[in-house]
């Protein structure tokens, strides 16, 4: 039996977009890149096909999960920001969303609220957060 695949709803319109730009890309595209485009329409087809979209609503939570916003706390500065936990499909720097396979995200599942948490980043120090709110969807 495989794990459930969890998306947000923006989540799936971001992949439903992508399939609409490979569409797009495919009708000036030679043989073998249709057949590449192809197969990804059909990977991104299956993701949606199996995903289920997460709740929008949110309650405090315990522990960080697939779908938590949580806000960290840099400990250097004191600064503050909030991100959701999402999968790899979805991560966004842009939109605050950070994988689960990622550093940070590896970092902070499981973890309770007021948990201290360390991140070794690719060519940077690790850094270092406390987790100060855990928003998990309503269930």
């Amino acid at each position: 039996m495989s794990a459930q695949l969890m998306l947000t709803k923006e989540g799936i319109q971001m992949l439903k977009k992508e399939i609409d730009d490979l569409t797009l890309d495919m009708n000036g595209a030679e043989s073998g890149s249709r057949l590449l485009l192809r197969q990804r329409i059909q990977e991104i087809n299956a993701v949606i096909e199996e995903a289920i979209i997460m709740p929008e609503d949110r309650e405090p939570g315990q522990l960080v999960e697939l779908g938590s916003r949580v806000t960290l706390q840099e400990q250097e500065f004191m600064d503050c920001f909030s991100m959701t936990i999402v999968h790899p499909f979805e991560a966004s720097h842009l939109h605050n969303r950070v994988s689960i396979l990622s550093p940070v995200g590896r970092a902070m599942l499981g973890k309770p609220l007021n948990a201290m948490i360390h991140a070794e980043l690719p060519e940077e120090d690790s850094l270092t957060y406390r987790i100060v709110d855990i928003q998990n969807c309503r269930r």
